[in-house]
């Protein structure tokens, strides 16, 4: 488990920016559409965040109105974005090294 970027990519495999990002942007997308435990945390976490948000923070804590609600959603609010942008990055990170590897194999061979 590791943060793959596009220039670990660029620079491992030889590939574009341009190309690096779409491999990324591709194993990601996948991995949402996977029905796997690898899936389904990031997606437990969204669900937890987003009823933080919308239900419990406001139920628990009646009293707070505006700025300290928005203050108490924060946590929902981070927990959403790690389970939407780290993740399933994270998470996935096999799939990711081996697309870039099999598309700088399919450049080299064409």
């Amino acid at each position: 488990m590791r943060w793959i970027t596009r220039k670990e990519l660029e620079r491992e495999f030889g590939l574009s920016p341009m190309l690096a990002e779409r491999v990324i942007r591709e194993q990601l997308a996948a991995s949402c559409r996977r029905n796997d435990m690898r899936a389904a945390i990031p997606a437990v976490l969204r669900t937890m965040g987003m009823f933080w948000m919308l239900f419990l923070a406001a139920v628990l804590f009646p009293s707070a109105r505006h700025g300290r609600l928005a203050l108490l959603e924060s946590p929902g609010l981070m927990l959403m974005v790690v389970g939407w942008l780290v993740l399933p990055r994270v998470l996935h990170a096999d799939e990711i090294v081996a697309a870039a590897r099999a598309r700088a194999r399919a450049d080299r061979d064409a």
